[in-house]
Formats: structure tokens, C-alpha cells, sequence
């Protein structure tokens, strides 16, 4: 009687479904390290630029 229903798959059970590999230990250390790289850099940058842009000016002749 209900035999041509669909089957309803949750995404979880599709077996046809992309799987992400999760990052190793390793890499996700590696990455970290070089997202917190950039992020002081990053900043680093910014306050130079406000140093340079609050300092005097230099007089002019």
C-alpha cells in the first residue's frame, strides 16, 4: 500500500554526500600559527601607519 512512497535520508545518512576530511592536529597548528601571524602583522602595519599620520609635519622651507 505504501511501497512507492520516497525514503526520506537525512543529509547525515547520504552515503552519495561530499565528506570534508577534517585538518590533522599538525595542520590546524600550522594554520593557527599563520593566521596569528598576519593578525599581528596586520596590526603592526595599522600602527605605523597612525604614527606616521599623527606625527608633526616636518616645516616646510
Amino acid at each position: 500500500m505504501y511501497t512507492n512512497l520516497p525514503t526520506l535520508i537525512l543529509p547525515s545518512q547520504d552515503p552519495y554526500r561530499e565528506r570534508i576530511p577534517e585538518p590533522a592536529p599538525a595542520d590546524l597548528a600550522v594554520r593557527v600559527r599563520a593566521l596569528r601571524r598576519a593578525r599581528r602583522d596586520a596590526r603592526t602595519r595599522a600602527s605605523r601607519v597612525t604614527r606616521v599620520l599623527l606625527a608633526p609635519a616636518a616645516p616646510l622651507r
